[in-house]
């Protein structure tokens, strides 16, 4: 076997231990990426540092409706499960979605948005 246009099993072997070693990587990296799992209907939380960006509807393609910059208070909705996104309720009355592995906190109970 060789790699196609090289004729060489050594250039073979080499690219293939690249896409190893970029598997093994990405594997380790995947564990990194925290997501919040909470499970009331409801949930009082606030954004860390930097921004949360809120799109239109379920998917990052179809519209971003604002950001929340860090510090801000918002509701998150549990009611329905959206794969990858959240149900979020702004203090303007404005509802959006974010996406579970973005930077938030959930509050304390008994400290309100």
């Amino acid at each position: 076997m060789a790699l196609r246009g090289t004729n060489s099993s050594g250039a073979l072997v080499a690219v293939g231990a690249v896409f190893l070693i970029i598997g093994i990587v990405r594997f380790i990296n995947a564990g990194d990426e925290e997501e919040v799992v909470i499970t009331k209907k409801t949930a009082d939380c606030i954004a860390k540092d930097g921004k949360i960006t809120v799109y239109n509807k379920t998917h990052e393609s179809l519209g971003v409706l604002t950001e929340i910059e860090g510090g801000t208070k918002f509701t998150l909705d549990f009611t329905t499960d959206y794969d990858r996104f959240y149900k979020v309720m702004l203090a303007n009355g404005q509802t959006g979605y974010i996406l579970k592995k973005s930077g938030f906190a959930e509050l304390p109970v008994g400290v309100s948005s």
